[in-house]
C-alpha cells in the first residue's frame, strides 16, 4: 500500500490545499487544481493508498463549506477501488 503524508498546516484556501495535494499525489502537470480536477486525477491513482492528512484543521476553520466539498471528492474515490482511504491526523 502506497503511503502519503499530505500536510496542509497554514494553508486557509482552498486553491492552495489543491495544490499541496497534487503535489503530494503527484498529480501529473496537467493537474488543474480545482475540484473537477481532483476528481479526474483520483480516479487514475491505480494502487491502494493510504493519505494521512494532517493540519487540515486550518481550511476547516477558516472555508468549513471548501473543507467539506474537498472532503467529498476524496470520500467518493474512496468508495472505488483500488483502495483509498483518507485519514484525518489531529494535530499534537
Amino acid at each position: 500500500m502506497r503511503m502519503i503524508s499530505l500536510d496542509t498546516a497554514g494553508l486557509t484556501t482552498r486553491d492552495e490545499v489543491l495544490v499541496r495535494l497534487g503535489e503530494a499525489l503527484e498529480f501529473p502537470d496537467y493537474y488543474g487544481r480545482n475540484l473537477d480536477a481532483l476528481a479526474d486525477c483520483l480516479r487514475d491513482v491505480n494502487e491502494p493508498t493510504r493519505l494521512e492528512w494532517s493540519g487540515w484543521q486550518d481550511l476547516q476553520a477558516s472555508d468549513a463549506t471548501s473543507f467539506g466539498r474537498v472532503m467529498l471528492v476524496l470520500d467518493d474515490r474512496a468508495d472505488v477501488a483500488p483502495e483509498f482511504t483518507v485519514f484525518l491526523v489531529d494535530a499534537d
